[in-house]
């Protein structure tokens, strides 16, 4: 679901031009303890501020059938709290256009 940047959340990415270039920095990073590294490039905010304001937010949604599959396949997690949720909201992406990236 996109919806106008409604709350001023700035964008989570930036073109990469010759003048930043030099910014640019490179990690291994994994969202779990479970998962292997992948290679990750970005700017610290600090070197490029001011960041600019995203035009749109993605709201990405999962049906409660996706969230309690999510659950399983994550044994150290706590199941979801609230199981007659019919939906829940799995993030929020600020960007620049309404359509998937």
């Amino acid at each position: 679901v996109f919806v106008e940047n409604f709350c001023g959340a700035t964008a989570l990415d930036l073109p990469v031009t010759d003048a930043n270039r030099p910014l640019l920095r490179c990690a291994y990073e994994a969202r779990r303890s479970s998962e292997l590294p992948v290679l990750v490039r970005y700017f610290r905010e600090q070197d490029v501020a001011p960041v600019p304001e995203a035009k749109y937010l993605d709201v990405i949604l999962y049906s409660r059938e996706q969230i309690d599959k999510e659950d399983a396949a994550l044994p150290d997690q706590e199941a979801t709290a609230d199981e007659r949720t019919p939906w829940g909201i799995i993030s929020i992406k600020p960007q620049d256009v309404d359509h998937e990236l």
